[in-house]
């Protein structure tokens, strides 16, 4: 039988809160970007979900930093 300590048991478990919580950030740019592509034309849509996509972390903090703000629709400004 195998046992499993403390110390990385808790490592495990901060390990899938910080993936969980990566996942989440990740799908909320997703839906950010649906949300602000009618202010986009068809190529920086794409462009943007490729940055996401591919590159989950910079392209996610690129976004909330830099793209929402640019497209955002009157309503969240």
């Amino acid at each position: 039988m195998m046992s499993i300590d403390a110390p990385s048991l808790f490592g495990l478990i901060i390990a899938v809160i910080g993936i969980g919580g990566l996942a989440v950030f990740w799908i909320m740019a997703l839906i950010s970007i649906s949300r602000c592509s009618p202010l986009m034309s068809g190529p920086e849509a794409v462009g943007w979900y490729a940055i996401v996509i591919f590159a989950p972390v910079i392209g996610t903090l690129v976004w909330f930093f830099f793209g929402r703000d640019r497209y955002a629709l009157p309503s969240d400004r």
